[in-house]
């Protein structure tokens, strides 16, 4: 069978030198094509030793796996049997919000069009080079990360502050904490 992945000696050369400036990740990779979750297993672990990947057959699967384990990243192929990637993506974002969310398809429907715009965080069309989505994923990695570690920092700073530990009206103080400081770096103010 033709693989959806390609690998050629250049990516595998470009990969290599980005090799020493690796970001460190959980990813589970979700397709019903064995072919094509070999090819990746292969590829990537080569590619990014210090990713950790996991791999799911179909939707319920990676949705059992998701409940167990956080994830980084969740890369899925929209068009499943089972469960179609974008229910998939739109379970992860409820049970799962802080994993980055990326859709995988090699058609361009209804779908997929629903998957890319409103469950998740980034689109990877079949047929795609390892290093094409190394490339995507990596950056989307270190931004993600800052702003879960941000978000931690102005967490633990409320908390020790008011030395309060109600997580649901702390989160909102929070979030509204987050709010005024961007619309502040934007030159907005709300006052007190």
């Amino acid at each position: 069978p033709t693989s959806l992945v390609k690998e050629t000696p250049i990516s595998q050369h470009l990969l290599g030198l980005a090799g020493d400036i690796q970001v460190m990740a959980k990813i589970l990779i979700v397709d019903d094509d064995e072919h094509l979750l070999d090819a990746l297993k292969r590829c990537l672990s080569k590619a990014r030793p210090k990713w950790q990947l996991e791999f799911a057959a179909n939707g319920t699967d990676a949705m059992a796996k998701l409940t167990e384990d956080n994830f980084d990243v969740l890369l899925t192929d929209i068009e499943m049997q089972e469960m179609t990637g974008a229910t998939l993506l739109l379970e992860c974002s409820i049970a799962s919000p802080s994993t980055m969310r990326v859709a995988m398809s090699g058609r361009f429907d209804n779908l997929s069009t629903y998957a890319m715009t409103h469950c998740s965080h980034m689109y990877l069309a079949k047929p795609f080079e390892i290093s094409a989505l190394v490339e995507m994923i990596e950056p989307e990695l270190m931004k993600h990360g800052q702003k879960l570690r941000r978000a931690a920092i102005i967490l633990e700073d409320t908390v020790g502050r008011e030395g309060n530990t109600d997580l649901a009206s702390t989160t909102r103080r929070v979030r509204r904490r987050i709010y005024r400081e961007r619309l502040r770096r934007i030159g907005i103010s709300l006052g007190a």
